[in-house]
C-alpha cells in the first residue's frame, strides 16, 4: 500500500498537460461524480457522516484523464472526511454553465474549517495547517502536506482552477471549474483555454444550497 501510495505521488509530481492530452476523453460529469460518491460512501458512512451529491440534470461532459481526476476529487472529499465531526453532512454538486462553457464542481463540509492564517498557503507543496476544535485542540491527520498542490496541479493541467472558501468551525467549501466540451470530440473549445486569465468566480456557501440528495438514491 505504501509503495502504491509513493509511485502515485511520483507520478501526480511529474506528469504534465502533454501527459494528460494523451489520457484525455470525454467524460460524462455526472458519472464521474457518482463513481466518487459510490466510492467514497463507506469511509464517511465509517465516521457517521451524511454524504450526499447532486449532478447536472443535461448530459455535462468534462474533457479529461479520469483517472487523474477522480484522483484529485478524491482527494478534496478525503479532506472533507478527515476534518468533519460526527452527524454532519458532505455535499457534492456538480453544475454546468452553458454560458462560460464551464462544469463547475463544488466539494462542501461542515467540519471544523481551515484558520485564516492558513487558508493564505494551502496550495503550497507540503505546507500542512493546523485544523482545530472548538476546544482549542488540534486535530492530528496523516499526510504529506502535498494534497492541494497537486489537487490544484491537475486541475490547471486540464485548464481548470480550483479556489476553497472556509471559516473556522463553519466547514469547507471547495469549488473547482473544467471546461465542457461534447462528447464526440477530443478537444476543448478554443474560447475556453483562456478562461482562467482572471480569477474564478467564487460562490459563496449561503449562495449555493440547492437541494442534494443521498448517494443511494441515485436512478438506474
Amino acid at each position: 500500500s505504501m509503495q502504491r501510495i509513493i509511485a502515485e505521488l511520483r507520478e501526480l509530481n511529474t506528469f504534465t498537460s502533454e501527459n494528460v492530452e494523451h489520457g484525455q476523453h470525454p467524460i460524462l460529469l455526472g458519472d464521474l461524480l457518482w463513481q466518487l460518491a459510490a466510492q467514497w460512501k463507506p469511509s464517511a458512512s465509517a465516521s457517521t457522516i451524511d454524504l450526499q451529491i447532486k449532478v447536472p440534470s443535461d448530459a455535462c461532459y468534462i474533457l479529461g484523464d479520469e483517472r487523474r481526476l477522480n484522483w484529485a476529487f478524491g482527494n478534496i472529499i478525503e479532506n472533507a472526511i478527515k476534518y468533519s465531526l460526527s452527524q454532519s453532512t458532505i455535499s457534492i454538486i456538480g453544475e454546468s454553465d452553458p454560458d462560460s462553457g464551464l462544469a463547475h464542481i463544488q466539494i462542501t463540509d461542515e467540519g471544523v474549517g481551515i484558520q485564516p492564517d492558513n487558508l493564505p498557503h494551502i496550495f503550497q507543496r507540503f505546507y500542512r495547517g493546523q485544523p482545530t476544535l472548538s476546544d482549542g485542540s488540534v486535530i492530528s491527520q496523516p499526510g504529506t502536506g502535498q494534497g492541494l498542490f497537486l489537487t490544484r496541479k491537475v486541475l490547471h493541467a486540464h485548464g481548470g482552477e480550483i479556489t476553497v472558501e472556509s471559516a473556522p468551525q463553519r466547514g469547507t467549501s471547495v469549488h473547482m471549474w473544467l471546461p465542457m466540451t461534447a462528447s464526440v470530440t477530443l478537444e476543448m473549445p478554443e474560447e475556453i483555454t483562456s478562461s482562467f486569465d482572471t480569477q474564478a468566480p467564487v460562490y459563496t456557501m449561503a449562495e449555493k444550497t440547492p437541494e442534494s440528495i443521498s448517494v443511494e438514491g441515485k436512478d438506474q
